[in-house]
């Protein structure tokens, strides 16, 4: 699938200490096991954002990060009261930013647009809130990466779709706990007619 010429914003969404590492809150409350393609899933993103940044000037695909900062016991289930509330859970594990990203954003609930922060990252300047949907808009297609697919992903995607973006999911690129995959299946079975979905990133020719 040749992009020609297309404007990209891709989003990695919640590639954080907590959801992604052995050692982080989501691994510890499910078990390494069913975390696992999180955490594998975490230096696929990494490879791509490398090949990314080596290939493209930039005028094409501007790379965003979003982090999430929750409020002990945002989250009810038994082990996830202080999921993303301490600044080391909240870390994003593909640094340094910089070399990765163009932006950053940071979201208070399962939402993209349920903002806390928007930074540029090469000014470390912090920009307005509304800006985030504007420089959305420059572009052709909204690519999301990241976990998880049955959370944060489905619902950020939802939210794009009816605000009428563009979007695309690399399957391989978005991961769900292994119990999850089932649901995780089910959204994209229910989303396909209203998104772009492909299998992977190296279909693209970026």
């Amino acid at each position: 699938m040749l992009l020609n010429s297309k404007k990209i914003a891709l989003i990695v969404i919640d590639v954080v200490f907590d959801f992604v590492e052995v050692s982080g809150i989501f691994a510890k409350t499910y078990g390494e096991d069913d975390v696992k393609p999180l955490v594998e899933v975490k230096n696929k993103i990494i490879d791509t954002l490398s090949e990314l940044k080596d290939t493209n000037d930039g005028s094409l695909i501007s790379t965003i990060c979003c982090q999430s900062i929750y409020k002990h016991k945002q989250f009810r289930k038994k082990g996830l009261e202080d999921l993303c509330v301490t600044k080391e859970g909240q870390e994003c594990m593909i640094q340094p930013l910089s070399k990765f990203f163009d932006y950053s954003i940071v979201k208070s609930t399962n939402s993209i647009f349920d903002l806390l922060e928007f930074k540029e990252i090469s000014t470390n300047s912090t920009k307005p809130k509304e800006e985030f949907i504007e420089l959305l808009r420059q572009h052709d297609y909204v690519m999301i990466m990241g976990v998880t697919t049955t959370s944060c992903v489905r619902i950020s995607v939802e939210a794009l779709i009816q605000l009428g973006f563009k979007v695309m999911l690399p399957k391989d690129w978005i991961a769900c706990r292994k119990t999850q995959t089932k649901e995780g299946e089910e959204f994209y079975e229910k989303v396909k007619e209203s998104v772009t979905i492909i299998d992977s990133c190296k279909q693209l020719e970026l």
